[in-house]
C-alpha cells in the first residue's frame, strides 16, 4: 500500500477565510507598533513597517478575491449595465 501525498491548493472558501481573519489582526498589530513606536520615538521600527506592507499585501489580496463582486456591485450603483451580446437568429453564412 503506496502512501500518496498531494498538496493541493486552499479552495476560494478557504482562502476567504484565512485572509478575513488575518487581515483585523494585522491591523490590530500594525496600528498597535505604530503607536508604541511613536510612544518611544523610535523613527526605524521594522515590526510597524513589515506589518504595515503585510496588511497591504493581505487587503490587495482580500479585493482581488472578491473583484467580480465588487466589479459588479460598483456598476449597479453607478447605473453602468453591459449589453448583452446580439444574437442573431439568422443561420451564419460563411465567409
Amino acid at each position: 500500500m503506496a502512501l500518496q501525498l498531494t498538496a493541493r491548493l486552499p479552495a476560494r472558501r478557504d482562502l476567504n477565510s484565512i485572509l478575513n481573519v488575518a487581515l483585523p489582526l494585522l491591523l490590530i498589530l500594525s496600528f498597535s507598533s505604530g503607536w508604541l513606536a511613536a510612544l518611544l520615538g523610535l523613527t526605524d521600527f521594522g515590526l510597524h513597517r513589515y506589518s504595515s506592507v503585510a496588511v497591504f499585501v493581505v487587503a490587495l489580496g482580500h479585493v482581488a478575491l472578491h473583484w467580480r463582486r465588487l466589479e459588479m456591485s460598483l456598476r449597479r450603483r453607478a447605473g453602468v449595465v453591459r449589453p448583452l451580446p446580439i444574437r442573431s437568429s439568422l443561420p451564419r453564412t460563411g465567409s
